[in-house]
């Protein structure tokens, strides 16, 4: 058996480096359901130790969080839910084995933005397979979501729940009325709910075969 002996105070901390630099804190920035990787630089002056990662603590916000430490780097991944605008804040913690035993910690304060929704801004619905429907871009996050189309004198045209640009999609024709027909070149105005709380989008679209 082999007893290692050092002087209770030769024991130093952890050095926890993100790009090159030790730190107790690092601001980056993040978009909902979006994966955010960083990799942590753990450093030790003491010979010998050995080092543990600590389960890593999402302490505000929501989403998927790991973190596992290799060959002295911890690697950290983040994806935020969605509807979680705001400051989100991870903390890893980092600990040695000496006496004392010491810890390093360091918190990732994360800037989460909204998951854009991006309605393109014209249809041309003539069978050659390119823009034949309306494509919402990100409008499949939000399943709740309902579609109304206007035409220039603020008629509703064509309304939707739950479009996600493959099954539910609007084709440039209209739905409301007795029967369905296609809708005449010109620009037309969208009124989009997302649901879950998230809001409003407006704007106009053309129409043109």
């Amino acid at each position: 058996m082999i007893i290692r002996i050092r002087p209770f105070s030769t024991n130093t901390a952890p050095i926890i480096k993100y790009e090159g630099t030790g730190t107790s804190s690092v601001d980056v920035s993040a978009i909902e359901r979006n994966l955010t990787s960083l990799t942590f630089e753990v450093t030790d002056n003491n010979i010998g130790d050995n080092l543990t990662l600590g389960n890593p603590v999402l302490e505000t916000g929501s989403g998927e969080l790991s973190a596992v430490m290799e060959n002295g780097n911890i690697f950290m991944d983040y994806t935020p839910a969605i509807l979680s605008k705001g400051m989100h804040k991870v903390v890893l913690n980092v600990c040695d084995d000496g006496l004392p035993v010491l810890c390093a910690s360091v918190t990732v304060n994360i800037d989460v933005i909204e998951e854009g929704i991006y309605p393109y801004e014209a249809i041309s619905p003539n069978a050659d397979n390119l823009n034949d429907f309306w494509i919402i871009r990100g409008i499949e996050h939000y399943p709740d979501n309902v579609v109304v189309i206007f035409d220039r004198w603020n008629n509703r045209v064509f309304q939707v729940e739950g479009y996600n640009n493959s099954s539910v999609v609007w084709s440039g024709e209209s739905n409301k009325g007795l029967t369905k027909e296609e809708l005449k070149d010109g620009t037309y105005y969208y009124k989009i709910t997302l649901g879950q709380g998230a809001g409003t989008l407006s704007g106009m679209v053309i129409l043109k075969r």
